[in-house]
């Protein structure tokens, strides 16, 4: 009986995702089309240039359209690349969540403003916000990690900063989810239909021009809590229990504690689920576009959308973030619309999250302060060059450093061991030069690359390098549902 119960339920539930599907497509066109024209039919204003920053944090660039990835986890923002300056080579200053914002927001390096795990982000650093409020923005940012709370400074200059992240709400409320008893949402997490929620539901004087508007999505960060129709669509499925359902926290300890190698069918439904939530982010995205578009609040505006770091799938052994500086950790997507229905050329240039901070001044054609002006070397797109990503991570207590200048990536690992890497010609790090022909001399180039370090002493002295961050018992529970106490 239960056969026949099941033969008869699962092919109506795939004719049911079929036609959801073939609907969502024809909701994808109309919803783009509907966006450009609110756009290109709204008037452009005279005065402050609006900016809005979007994060979408863990996201690595390859897993996104504009960047080549062959799954269609963003058609929204792929239909607005001809609208877009796109970085091609962006990274993050870390590869974990405070450090690389805190970068973002200050445009310094982590060891310059000193955001760390146990350390927030010291008053005495101004931030993007307060450079915007400071000269008559209205500042507003939705945060969905509890890494992005109050307490860890990010919300300096922010006239409001929503960052009431939940301990924990029912997945989804999809009569499908219900399927699976385990789909129950991962404490610490803002879903994006959330964040969008937030800003669609705001009060009109919420959004009062000139406005400094920061959003962030954390749904490509495990645990993954997209619907599970998105679960379903983007299923990589090999037999087994599906990623989302099972114990996540073991997995990744098994494979970055115990040093056991990711199964190759296990990658493939991980990357699976990531890519299903980067397509929930997409889809809300669309939304924002949309609401905001018929509001008029789109024109005369710059969006700048990144990321904080990236996410390895077994590269090297890995599994998550936070423990490397190789690329799958720290490239980045990096993506500038001005509304003019006109792109840029593809920027090859490379730069890092402090180029977020610069853009979005000179955006808004605000002054750069001295002290960022006189510490930095800078290039093409207010870019300080080279760069230099650095890490303070929150379970490792070991140093390492990256640097890059041109092709070269020279990383200082944490046991002590340096490559060097023609990013180049090989994108994915996976030939160190220096265990190649002449390792002597590309040990010293590597070298070079990573002592050419710029002198902070002027900046650390204005800092309080030695204050400690006391966290409330709720974020502590969130950072540790999250993987970073233990």
């Amino acid at each position: 009986m239960i056969l026949i119960v099941l033969g008869c339920v699962i092919p109506a539930l795939a004719l049911i995702l079929v036609a959801w599907q073939a609907a969502q497509r024809d909701f994808d066109q109309m919803s783009v089309a509907r966006a450009k024209t609110q756009t290109a039919s709204a008037p452009v204003r005279a005065g402050k240039r609006n900016i809005i920053l979007i994060s979408l944090d863990t996201t690595r660039r390859d897993h996104l359209g504009l960047y080549g990835y062959e799954r269609d986890t963003t058609p929204f923002l792929d239909s607005l690349a001809n609208e877009m300056t796109i970085y091609e080579r962006a990274t993050s200053t870390s590869s974990w969540t405070l450090p690389s914002h805190a970068s973002m927001f200050t445009g310094l390096l982590p060891s310059e403003h000193n955001a760390g795990h146990g350390r927030n982000l010291s008053p005495e650093v101004r931030t993007l916000a307060e450079h915007f409020q400071s000269h008559g923005y209205n500042t507003l940012g939705i945060v969905a990690s509890p890494y992005l709370r109050s307490e860890f400074g990010l919300n300096q200059g922010f006239r409001t900063y929503d960052d009431g992240v939940p301990g924990g709400y029912p997945r989804d409320i999809d009569i499908l989810s219900k399927l699976a008893p385990s789909l129950i949402a991962h404490p610490g997490k803002r879903r994006a239909d959330q964040v969008a929620d937030l800003l669609i539901n705001l009060r009109g004087e919420s959004l009062v021009e000139p406005y400094f508007l920061f959003l962030h999505f954390f749904d490509a960060h495990s645990r993954y809590t997209a619907p599970f129709t998105y679960a379903w669509r983007y299923r990589r499925w090999s037999g087994g229990t599906p990623y989302y359902a099972a114990d996540q926290t073991s997995i990744v300890n098994s494979v970055n504690v115990d040093n056991l190698p990711l199964d190759d069918d296990l990658r493939e439904i991980i990357t699976g689920q990531y890519d299903a939530n980067i397509r929930y982010i997409d889809d809300h995205l669309r939304r924002i576009w949309t609401w905001l578009g018929a509001r008029g609040k789109l024109a005369n505006t710059t969006v700048i959308l990144t990321a904080d770091h990236g996410e390895s799938f077994g590269e090297r052994n890995m599994l998550g973030h936070g423990r490397s500086l190789h690329g799958e950790q720290i490239n980045v997507p990096l993506l500038v619309w001005r509304g003019s229905g006109e792109a840029g050329p593809r920027n090859e240039t490379p730069v890092d999250s402090r180029a977020v901070f610069r853009l979005a001044l000179a955006e808004a054609r605000l002054p750069f302060p001295d002290l960022i002006a006189e510490n930095s070397r800078t290039t093409a797109e207010y870019l300080p060059n080279p760069f230099k990503p650095e890490s303070k991570l929150p379970r490792f207590s070991f140093p390492k450093k990256a640097a890059m200048h041109q092709c070269l990536k020279s990383l200082d690992d944490e046991d002590g061991t340096v490559h060097l890497y023609n990013v180049c010609e090989d994108p994915y790090e996976t030939r160190n030069l220096i265990a190649s022909s002449a390792p002597e001399a590309f040990s010293s180039i590597a070298m070079d690359l990573i002592s050419d370090v710029e002198d902070k002493r002027s900046l650390n002295a204005l800092l309080d390098i030695d204050r400690e961050l006391k966290v409330s018992p709720e974020v502590k529970d969130q950072l540790r549902a999250l993987g970073y106490l233990q």
